[in-house]
């Protein structure tokens, strides 16, 4: 770091090791599968957060020292990588709670849908379809007469 710094003929900064921050955080473990897979990707999740705003704050300053426009076209970059990482950790949340709504059956589940079946297949000649036929007109002929 010194030699960058001295090549680059900029004053040193003070830059935080991500474990200088915040120590690691392993997830408890959870009554259900779904609470501990969460606690982990949520965990993760937080850890990337951080260490991209570290990151970015660090592509901020080497873009506003040498006004480069590369430099800011990958503060840009992480901005952009930060903002969805941060959408992804909520949709997570979102999943968990569906996850958990399926399990507990309160409605917010998808419903089964009810599956109708409209083909029929006769197996068999048409000697036999032609007495079945016959047979089914004489039983409503005869419900018919007894209806009467």
């Amino acid at each position: 770091m010194d030699e960058i710094t001295r090549i680059l003929d900029i004053a040193p900064a003070d830059i935080l090791s991500p474990t200088d921050v915040r120590e690691k955080v392993l997830p408890v473990v959870a009554e259900e599968p779904e609470d501990e897979d969460y606690d982990y990707v949520r965990t993760n999740y937080y850890e990337i957060i951080q260490q991209g705003q570290m990151a970015l704050a660090g592509a901020l300053r080497v873009a506003t020292m040498s006004e480069n426009p590369r430099a800011y076209e990958v503060v840009g970059t992480l901005l952009k990588n930060l903002a969805d990482v941060n959408r992804q950790l909520l949709q997570t949340g979102e999943d968990k709670q569906k996850v958990k709504a399926a399990r507990k059956g309160n409605g917010l589940a998808p419903v089964a849908q009810q599956i109708t079946n409209n083909t029929a297949v006769f197996v068999g000649n048409s000697a036999d379809l032609n007495k079945m036929i016959a047979a089914k007109r004489e039983a409503a002929l005869k419900e018919a007469e007894e209806d009467k």
